[in-house]
């Protein structure tokens, strides 16, 4: 996944080469959400498209409903709701941002 975040900027950073996954993907939610507020479709939807990719879709779970919602998000860009994909966005990054917070937490413990 770090590869295909790489693809989605010109130039990566040095903090996606030297981040965890956990923070990548945290990362590649914060790309999608620019592009959508920038209306820039090319870009959302490659950010996307990588974390649709990221998914384990062998599962039932939560990997398929994610897989779903990625996928409304991507039907609602090429309609041009980019407002609408960016809130749905937002609000999976702030679930994604307590991953991120409950891992460094329990880090620290």
């Amino acid at each position: 996944m770090i590869r295909k975040a790489h693809k989605i900027q010109e130039k990566p950073s040095a903090d996606v080469e030297s981040a965890d996954p956990v923070r990548v993907v945290g990362m590649v939610y914060d790309l999608a959400i620019t592009a959508c507020e920038k209306q820039d479709l090319v870009q959302a939807t490659k950010a996307i498209s990588v974390l649709q990719d990221a998914l384990n879709i062998g599962e039932r779970g939560a990997e398929g409903v994610l897989f779903r919602l990625y996928q409304r998000c991507l039907d609602c860009l090429y309609q041009g709701e980019y407002e609408g994909t960016a809130h749905t966005l937002r609000d999976l990054r702030e679930a994604w941002a307590a991953v991120e917070n409950q891992r460094v937490s329990g880090r620290k413990a």
